[in-house]
């Protein structure tokens, strides 16, 4: 059945010990606990539905574990047992660039570790080689189901990448190796070319060396302190040397080029789309006026407006002090590490008319969020903290659904017909500590 974990568990480091996943349904995993050594033996698998800690082994002897969103942490001595891996036994995501997926903790040691990754139906791993590394760290990998926004020629890249974040290693030599399917391949293989976008940076390095027969994308590294990226490939002449950036010079349409200024990278002549796939800085009020705007990276210093008539978008790594003004629950796509949480300056404004549920599975604290337009706007289904202000300005705030904590540790503020609705169950406390008015 299904599994609720808040506790943490250990065991006796033996064979068949730990938790077993041995259903004949889909199982999910829910909870903020932590697991010692964990075993799916499920033909029809098993779902993370929040982050999961393992100190000892994954062991994969049959089905697919789907961990969605969500971030799957592996300590110094996890291994990954079960191999050979394939489409029907792998570790699985959404396939997005707001993904986390899969981090692996490694002691400074010579070793090989295999991310058994993919997304729905194709099996992409990555195979990282270490053979010399100075100090404890981790490399984590998401698979992105989609070309890289920042390529120039898409009709000559791959239509798959990969998110690469190291931290803590130093003076790393190896490699890693990155495995694509022929389906994914779009435009001239045969001049195919490593690609790697550097993060921290604005810059793609390209090296020779794929594997056209196997499907293999090298990287080699010496004495590296860093192997954080965006990884794909594609023929040389797909790829900038430096990603275009631009910034608003005036309120208006995103797919309008007249109020944008290029202010970095490669010269470039927007057309009707806009800056899809760029460094965009936000610096008035911007509105995405058609469907799948994209960017490598938002900062947003004044307002951006996702209204829901238009849909698919993906803003990047996003970061500022602005506002991100939404229509509906959701956010799109996007890394919103740096915008969101206490620890962060930006603004979340749900507007619009009509009820929704906000889908707060990015944030557990944000400092600020507005609440204005009309209807009802229904907390999501978990504890919220809201650090700096809270402002409802039309519509109700409804409480009553999901019975869950509320706390604001800064001021309350209500407009017009704004109304606050008080959940009745056990879990619906509001916790107040700031000026309400």
């Amino acid at each position: 059945g299904d599994v609720i974990n808040d506790a943490s568990y250990t065991d006796d480091n033996s064979i068949g010990s730990g938790l077993i996943l041995n259903g004949t349904t889909l199982q999910h995993i829910t909870g903020f606990g932590a697991y010692a050594r964990l075993t799916l033996n499920n033909a029809l698998g098993a779902q993370i539905e929040n982050n999961l800690t393992l100190q000892e082994d994954l062991t994969m002897t049959l089905g697919i574990l789907d961990i969605k969103k969500n971030l799957v942490s592996l300590g110094v001595n996890s291994l990954i047992q079960g191999a050979p891996f394939s489409a029907t036994k792998m570790i699985t995501s959404d396939g997005v660039f707001s993904n986390v997926g899969l981090r692996k903790f490694f002691n400074p040691v010579a070793t090989s570790f295999l991310y058994p990754i993919g997304t729905s139906g194709k099996y992409t791993p990555a195979l990282l080689t270490i053979t010399a590394s100075s100090t404890v760290g981790y490399v984590r990998i998401n698979n992105i189901n989609s070309g890289h926004p920042a390529v120039l020629d898409p009709a000559n890249a791959l239509a798959y990448y990969w998110e690469v974040q190291s931290s803590g290693i130093t003076g790393f030599s190896g490699d890693l190796v990155l495995n694509y399917l022929e389906g994914d391949v779009v435009g001239d293989e045969a001049n195919y070319m490593s690609a790697r976008l550097m993060v921290p940076g604005t810059s793609w390095n390209l090296s020779p060396g794929v594997d056209q027969v196997l499907n293999k994308i090298p990287t080699n590294y010496t004495t590296s302190n860093n192997l954080s990226g965006e990884y794909t490939a594609g023929i040389a002449s797909a790829f900038f040397n430096n990603v275009p950036e631009y910034t608003s010079n005036a309120d208006g349409n995103w797919t309008n080029p007249a109020i944008w200024t290029q202010t970095g990278g490669d010269p470039y002549v927007l057309g009707a789309e806009g800056p899809n796939g760029f460094i965009v800085n936000i610096n008035h009020e911007v509105t995405l006026d058609a469907n799948s705007c994209s960017a490598y990276r938002t900062t947003i210093n004044n307002k951006l407006k996702v209204i829901s008539t238009f849909y698919g978008h993906n803003l990047g790594t996003v970061d500022g002090s602005g506002t991100l003004y939404l229509e509906s629950g959701s956010f799109p796509a996007g890394v919103y590490t740096a915008f969101l949480g206490c620890a962060n300056f930006g603004t979340v404004e749900y507007g619009g008319s009509g009820t929704y549920t906000i889908i707060a599975d990015l944030y557990d604290d944000i400092r600020n969020i507005i609440f204005s337009g009309t209807g009802t706007r229904v907390l999501p289904n978990k504890d919220l903290t809201i650090c700096n202000q809270l402002i409802i300005d039309g519509p109700t705030l409804d409480n009553s659904v999901y019975n869950k904590e509320l706390t604001i540790k800064g001021t309350m503020e209500r407009y017009n017909t704004g109304a606050f609705k008080s959940g009745t169950g056990a879990g619906a406390t509001v916790s107040f500590a700031g000026t309400a008015f």
